[in-house]
């Protein structure tokens, strides 16, 4: 079977869209739900009571230094620090980035996505 550069490329293109909205589709930015410590793995601790998932953003948004634990190694799309003075403590544990998408930013501090 022949396949020419042009129908590669046509088909890339194609499985690329169906790859992009299917993962735009199924991320979200989740944000911290709280002012006070907690554990990164406890649902309570997030708005609309869903731990963020591989795909997903943690978003850390609330004023105020608090500290943020995590008891088994996880993997999210990304983290984003917008306000507060929030502490990890991932002894024991490892936090993944699997960031893919739009912004072009895994972790960002700030308002503007990439600053530190």
């Amino acid at each position: 079977m022949r396949v020419s550069v042009r129908n590669q490329v046509r088909h890339g293109v194609v499985c690329a869209a169906v790859l992009g909205a299917a993962g735009s589709a199924l991320a979200a930015d989740v944000f911290w739900n709280t002012a006070v410590s907690g554990a990164y793995e406890t649902p309570s601790s997030w708005v609309g009571g869903m731990v963020p998932g591989l795909l997903d953003g943690a978003v850390f948004a609330i004023p105020g230094a608090y500290t943020v634990s995590l008891g088994a190694d996880t993997s999210v799309g990304r983290i984003v620090i917008d306000l507060g003075d929030p502490e990890f403590d991932f002894t024991g544990s490892r936090l993944d980035l699997n960031f893919v998408g739009f912004p072009p930013a895994a972790f960002a501090m700030g308002e503007t996505p990439g600053a530190v």
